[in-house]
């Protein structure tokens, strides 16, 4: 992953979002490199203990369809829509779910995932 490293040893993601456009649907990623309106399944959670209880809880569990609805003004934290619910995640739990795009631009229908 690119990553570069401030003089304050803080890491950040230099990556681009990846929206679902024909290149790159089918392409692994994280969650945090979803582009607004990109659609995902959840592939892995890349987390243990209670971390990783916590997101499956949330319904972010392997085969669960995500769509990326808003992120805060300052990008952080960001929603997803999980099933019938809208979950906020940091960036750094974002960055530890790996998802797979899938092919479609629009909001998923309540009640259809």
């Amino acid at each position: 992953m690119d990553r570069n490293e401030m003089d304050t040893g803080t890491t950040f993601n230099t990556r681009p979002f990846v929206a679902a456009a024909d290149a790159n649907v089918g392409r692994a990623a994280t969650l945090a490199e979803l582009a607004p309106g990109a659609r995902a399944r959840v592939l892995s959670l890349q987390v243990h203990g209670p971390q990783r209880r916590r997101l499956m809880d949330l319904g972010l569990i392997a085969g669960a369809e995500v769509y990326r609805e808003f992120s805060s003004p300052f990008g952080d934290p960001v929603a997803f829509r999980v099933f019938d619910s809208l979950v906020a995640l940091r960036r750094e739990q974002a960055e530890a779910i790996r998802v797979q795009l899938i092919d479609s631009e629009t909001q998923p229908e309540k009640g259809a995932s």
